[in-house]
């Protein structure tokens, strides 16, 4: 557990390994970020959130580990348009290991999606806030634990999301496997 600078602070326990169950102790109420570790797994959420603590401890907050795998990151545009890329729904499907994982862009254009399976044939979906599709990717694979960067450019139709014509055009995906 740390405080909003990432100094440590209070007392680290383990979590039981029947129940999955941990305790943290701050001395003092404030706002804390609690991160969680083990072998071959990351957080679900890379960035874990403030959580308030008034009385010295927090109650009914549950972690979720995932396994270790690729991470995708990637930015989404529109060519050709000013439209606004926040919030658009950015989802993952891996083929052979039937592993859908969805993300939000961010006002940039940026998602991160965590522990894709390695070795897999994925492709990336882009749908609207309304859940229109926008976009379905060429499939790519996946290496293990490797970072990925895709960079999808969405050929949108008078600039609006709801009658867009999104088509993935080939010089604006870009696929990086980094260390």
């Amino acid at each position: 557990m740390t405080d909003l600078d990432d100094n440590r602070v209070g007392q680290s326990f383990r979590s039981d390994p029947d129940t999955g169950e941990f305790r943290v102790i701050a001395h003092e109420p404030g706002k804390y970020i609690l991160k969680a570790y083990k072998r071959d797994f990351v957080m679900e959420e890379s960035h874990p959130p403030a959580l308030p603590i008034e009385s010295g401890k927090i109650e009914g907050y549950n972690l979720r580990m995932l396994p270790e795998g690729c991470v995708l990151q990637g930015k989404v545009a529109f060519d050709n348009s000013n439209d606004s890329v926040a919030g658009l729904e950015v989802k993952c499907v891996c083929l052979s290991d039937d592993f859908s994982r969805t993300t939000h862009t961010d006002p940039e254009g940026h998602f991160v999606i965590s522990s894709v399976p390695p070795n897999s044939e994925c492709f990336l979906e882009v749908l609207t806030l309304h859940g229109d599709l926008l976009l379905r990717s060429e499939p790519f694979e996946t290496v293990q634990k490797k970072e990925i960067y895709r960079e999808v450019k969405i050929v949108s139709n008078l600039g609006n999301h709801d009658s867009a014509s999104a088509e993935a055009m080939n010089s604006g995906i870009q696929d990086t496997a980094e260390p």
